[in-house]
């Protein structure tokens, strides 16, 4: 007898998904798949973490350089309203202080000078207008060999004090000069690094 063998149209049975395992090879892979959605969970918490971070590190940068530039600017405000005034307080306070200081300071020199043992005469040079309160104050310190001259050369708040070879020069205008100029050299410094930005 002859057989033939004829192709089969019948589909296959499918795969079956269902495997069979025994309950310690169950856990197991309930505990490898735990473990590899717990560490897939930490990465994601670990970079969401990172990049928030990140982000408020930006935001506290940019908070600091608006606070920086607006305490800058602030202080420069401040500064450019102070000048005015420093300005015309060196120009008209401290030249009256000056003068009312240099009798003070004068009697303070020649004190000195006189404690040595037998001091020779002292000279005081002032300028006329300062001659008068110059004279009231030393004249409380009776038996200064003193000898007072104008010098119509120094200014209102200058002496000069000449005994022997030595002279003392007594100049709080230098000084009055020496802060102008500091504070000439400051504010045209700030304008400067204001304009350069």
């Amino acid at each position: 007898m002859l057989s033939v063998v004829l192709e089969s149209f019948d589909r296959p049975a499918p795969p079956s998904d269902q495997i069979n395992l025994n309950e310690a090879e169950l856990e197991e892979m309930k505990i490898a798949a735990y473990e590899r959605g717990y560490a897939a969970g930490w990465q994601e918490a670990s970079a969401s973490q990172a990049a928030e971070e990140a982000r408020q590190q930006a935001d506290l940068l940019q908070n600091l350089q608006g606070l920086a530039f607006g305490f800058h600017e602030a202080r420069q405000h401040v500064l450019q309203a102070l000048a005015p005034v420093l300005r015309d307080m060196t120009a008209k306070i401290l030249p009256r202080i000056a003068t009312d200081t240099l009798a003070p300071l004068i009697a303070q020199e020649v004190a000195a000078l006189a404690a040595t043992a037998d001091p020779p005469p002292i000279t005081v040079l002032t300028h006329s207008q300062c001659q008068q309160a110059v004279l009231q104050l030393l004249a409380k310190e009776p038996g200064l060999p003193l000898v007072f001259k104008n010098d119509q050369s120094l200014s209102h708040g200058q002496a000069v004090l000449r005994f022997g070879e030595t002279e003392i020069r007594i100049d709080p205008d230098e000084a009055i000069r020496r802060i102008e100029a500091v504070l000439a050299g400051y504010f045209n410094t700030k304008s400067q690094e204001t304009a350069d930005g």
